[in-house]
């Protein structure tokens, strides 16, 4: 007779592994979070406008655009997905104030705390611009 307990043979079903797309996101997400501590390091010691400052906003700004394009590849490989979320202010070229990382707005499949989600909100805390407005 069959017990109501799965045995221990019995096997769980398995996540799917993550795509190369999604662990590329994972390694942008991590090398942002790097550039983000850069930024407020170089621009604490430094100020704003200086030199170091700039560049730690540049890289942050490559990096940024490089999970955009990644993140949309990943929605053309799931099947376009089901566009993010509304509200959001700040994002891409969005101006400073605000603070912190962003709310994640919407349904952001990578969670809410991801400042470059759609519907998230920007980076702000020193007033960085992101995007070509930036420049």
């Amino acid at each position: 007779m069959a017990s109501a307990r799965p045995s221990s043979t019995q096997r769980q079903p398995e996540e799917p592994a993550p795509s190369h797309t999604e662990r590329a996101i994972a390694h942008l997400r991590s090398e942002l979070d790097t550039a983000l501590a850069a930024v407020r390091q170089a621009c604490a010691d430094g100020g704003e406008g200086s030199r170091a400052c700039v560049v730690a906003r540049d890289q942050v700004d490559e990096i940024s655009a490089a999970l955009a394009r990644k993140r949309e590849r990943l929605e053309e490989e799931r099947g376009g997905g089901g566009g993010g979320g509304g509200g959001g202010g700040g994002g891409g070229g969005g101006g400073g104030g605000g603070g912190g990382f962003g709310g994640g707005a919407g349904r952001d499949p990578f969670g809410p705390n991801n400042p470059f989600g759609r519907g998230g909100g920007g980076f702000g805390g020193f007033g960085v611009q992101q995007g070509p407005a930036a420049r």
